[in-house]
């Protein structure tokens, strides 16, 4: 995909392409940003959104359970709730 954004005022060009897997992506800004990705399985993905938000507290607790869960499971999908 090749694409041309513009907000406010402002504009730049994009690109974006999708593996030959149909499962990953890669892509860049014109900036230098780049962005990669994958897909995920909808019912997995929200089904591990922050559990406990009944609080400040909960939240932060859940945040620091999916960090953990990366740093030290190696769980890249946990970033994502983080």
């Amino acid at each position: 995909m090749r694409e041309r954004w513009l907000v406010d005022g402002v504009s730049g060009r994009l690109i974006f392409a999708l593996a030959d897997d149909g499962q990953t992506f890669s892509g860049r800004f014109d900036t230098g940003e780049y962005w990669n990705g994958r897909r995920v399985d909808p019912a997995a993905a929200t089904a591990r959104l922050i559990s406990r938000d009944g609080s400040p507290r909960e939240a932060l607790q859940s945040i620091v359970a999916s960090v953990t869960d990366y740093l030290v499971g190696g769980d890249v999908e946990a970033l994502r709730f983080a």
